[in-house]
């Protein structure tokens, strides 16, 4: 038979030749595709769908019904997608039954598997769920299925949320959803309503279409599951040491299986042995860890909750980033008190309440005094000063202490408060209750007494006497000190040598005669201050002004012990009178003149000179163990200095005026270098051996 020529569907038009109408409506598909929306999710056809003409061209002829719903619902995966795509022409230039082929979907999907239903021992077709000509449903679900149970039930698959309304499992319909209404025997989400929950979000994640919807993972993939805990405990460090491995902590009680109970939820206190939660004495239960700590980390330290449950009612935020005490982001806060991650609970505290208020003691660590294994009760002894005071007690450690008291706080501090920590619970003693001879300062600018503590600190100190290592000056400023030794003026002690105004005592001088903070004034004295300013004084001068022992000592003693300035024994008012009554320091009192006493003597008249030589060339006024006061060194005209004995005036002897042994080595041969007799150098004639001042006198300068 002739076959006839066809108009295009939807049209008045004549026939037209076969070739000329497919010009057309390829035309009209490819205007068509451009405008489509293609995919499965979401709104598909902005505007409205094409119609199904333009889009199947003339298979809608014979099958408008599909074309229509195909068109409408975004066809098999997308509007591009033809019939001739999929079913191959098996008559070319024919129409009717069998003149195309109907396709296996596993020609296209072979890594799909379909549902194996071991009720059948048989795999379900792809079709038993799935329409390949369009649905309304993601993923071409049927928008109705047959069931295991011989039913019919209808299915509406809008997301992959899994346990949610229009997905795999229903929340607001158990049973209803697109995997529930064939579960008959699983022990999860069964098409009756029953069955027990577990995981609620997209169900193919562990059961995957290639796997025909078996578990498809592997049971260690805790993430699959627990995905936001894991990426928690990924992005803060997991618990401690054992990072982010789950099986540290949760043991396997049903292998191979997953859902609620396959993995133990263990207790803090199998790991933490240690450790004890708050005892709250108004409940009378101790608080479980998880009031306050979270086992699947946390931004905060020590895995501390980010908000917490307080006794008071409500949960309140916790930044907890240190461990300083007294801090920001610590125990208590600094600048926002009440919000430390201890103060938020703390209702009927004497110290840092939730509210803001209660008092402030230690700002260190709490955990110091109020430890986690004794649920933070006090756990310190109250003796242990360290704990609380550790940095005084280094210091004093490593100084030395508080002289003979050491490092023993007790000996000065008393308990005040029996049983108790914080302010005012330990006295703070003055000092004048031990060093009741010693005065402070006395400032007569000021007309007030300087306290102990300005110059002192009673806790240690690497400078002597405990003397600061920082000194606050009247002129204002802090001052460093350097007290190291009471040598008077020496570096490192009351005045400074190299660096004068810096002594322990200059640096508060400002209107002294002496030794001033800025450098100037007179020196005097060089030994220890302390000798003459008493601190029992209060460093005013504490000596008799005719107590030449304490700045002239040396000289005292040394005419004490030669028998001293002749017959004037060691009186030394006899020669020094007193120029400045009341004062002491240079030109206090007067040197005198050999010769306004001697005035019978001359000084050697030296020729090589023609000066007269003082008496102190070869005199000590202030003793000697020579006779007549001879100095046992005397500078020669030669240059140097010779050792003098002079022990006898025999004349020619050892010790006397010109040596027997040692010529040269008397204590008139020594300065010999041009004479006839006796010379410095052991040369020179001997003459007479008796005593040289019989015929060479003092009185006459030594001439003959």
């Amino acid at each position: 038979m002739k076959r006839r020529r066809i108009a295009p569907v939807g049209t008045n038009a004549s026939p037209i030749p076969r070739t000329d109408w497919r010009q057309a409506v390829l035309a009209t598909l490819s205007l068509a595709l451009t405008l489509a929306g293609c995919g499965t999710d979401g709104t598909k056809f902005p505007g409205g769908p094409p119609s199904a003409e333009a889009t199947y061209g003339e298979c809608v002829f014979c099958h408008r019904e599909l074309a229509t719903h195909m068109a409408e619902t975004g066809g098999h995966h997308d509007l591009g997608l033809r019939c001739q795509a999929c079913h191959e022409n098996l008559l070319p230039g024919e129409v009717g039954p069998g003149h195309r082929s109907k396709p296996r979907c596993a020609d296209c999907h072979r890594d799909q598997e379909t549902h194996h239903d071991p009720a059948l021992g048989t795999a379900t077709e792809c079709t038993q769920c799935h329409t390949p000509h369009g649905s309304r449903n993601l993923r071409l679900v049927n928008e109705s299925i047959s069931t295991p149970t011989g039913e019919v039930r209808p299915v509406e698959f809008i997301n992959r949320d899994g346990l949610a309304d229009g997905s795999y499992a229903s929340a607001s319909d158990p049973g209803s959803g697109a995997c529930e209404i064939c579960h008959t025997t699983t022990r999860f989400y069964r098409s009756d309503g029953s069955g027990q929950q577990h995981f609620v979000s997209n169900c193919i994640v562990c059961h995957g279409h290639q796997q025909g919807f078996a578990l498809s993972i592997s049971l260690d993939r805790c993430e699959l599951c627990h995905g936001e805990i894991v990426d928690r405990m990924g992005a803060t460090g997991g618990h401690g040491v054992v990072d982010s491995n789950c099986q540290a902590c949760h043991e396997n009680l049903l292998p191979g299986t997953i859902g609620p109970g396959h993995r133990s939820v263990p207790r803090c206190a199998d790991c933490h042995l240690e450790q004890q939660t708050h005892h709250d004495p108004a409940v009378g239960t101790a608080t479980e860890c998880t009031q306050c700590h979270s086992p699947h980390g946390s931004p905060n330290l020590r895995l501390v909750n980010e908000s917490i449950s307080t006794p008071a009612g409500g949960a309140r935020p916790v930044e907890f980033i240190n461990r300083d005490g007294l801090a920001d982001g610590s125990y208590a806060s600094a600048t926002d008190p009440g919000s430390g991650a201890c103060e938020i609970c703390h209702t009927t505290t004497k110290f840092y309440r939730g509210d803001g208020s209660g008092q402030q003691h230690f700002v260190s660590n709490c955990i110091v005094c109020h430890g986690h294994e004794q649920g933070f009760a006090l756990s310190i002894s109250l003796d242990n000063c360290t704990v609380c005071h550790g940095e005084i007690v280094d210091r004093m450690d490593a100084t030395g202490g508080h002289g003979v008291v050491d490092s023993n706080c007790q000996a000065c501090h008393e308990n005040l408060l029996p049983g108790e920590v914080g302010p005012g619970h330990r006295s703070k003693p003055r000092c004048a209750d031990c060093h009741r001879d010693e005065e402070t300062h006395h400032d007569p600018a000021l007309g007030t007494a300087t306290e102990c503590t300005q110059c002192h600190t009673p806790h240690g100190s690497r400078n002597l006497r405990l003397v600061k290592e920082r000194i606050s000056t009247p002129a204002g400023g802090a001052r460093p000190v350097e007290f190291i030794n009471r040598n008077g003026l020496a570096n490192g002690s009351y005045a400074s040598v190299n660096d004068p105004g810096s002594g322990v005592c200059e640096i508060c001088h400002t209107t002294t005669r002496f030794y001033r903070s800025d450098g100037s004034g007179q020196q005097h004295f060089v030994s220890n201050c302390i000798v003459c300013h008493g601190h029992e004084q209060g460093f005013a001068l504490s000596i008799s002004l005719d107590d030449c022992t304490v700045c002239h000592g040396g000289i005292v003693d040394r005419m004490g012990a030669t028998g001293g300035h002749g017959t004037v024994d060691s009186n030394c008012q006899a020669c020094h009178q007193n120029l400045l009554p009341g004062e002491v320091g240079q030109g206090h009192r007067s040197v005198p003149r050999c010769a306004e006493c001697h005035l019978d003597k001359q000084t050697h008249h030296d020729p090589a000179a023609g000066t007269a030589t003082e008496c102190t060339q070869c005199h000590t006024p202030h003793g000697s163990p020579n006779l007549r006061l001879v100095r046992e060194s005397i500078s020669t005209p030669a240059g140097g200095v010779r050792p003098v004995e002079f022990t006898s005036t025999n004349g020619l002897a050892d010790g006397s005026y010109a040596s027997v042994s040692h010529p040269g080595s008397g204590v008139c041969e020594i300065c010999h270098t041009a004479t006839q007799f006796y010379r410095g150098d052991g040369s020179g004639q001997q003459h007479e051996t008796d005593p040289c001042v019989d015929c060479h006198s003092h009185a006459a300068a030594f001439t003959p």
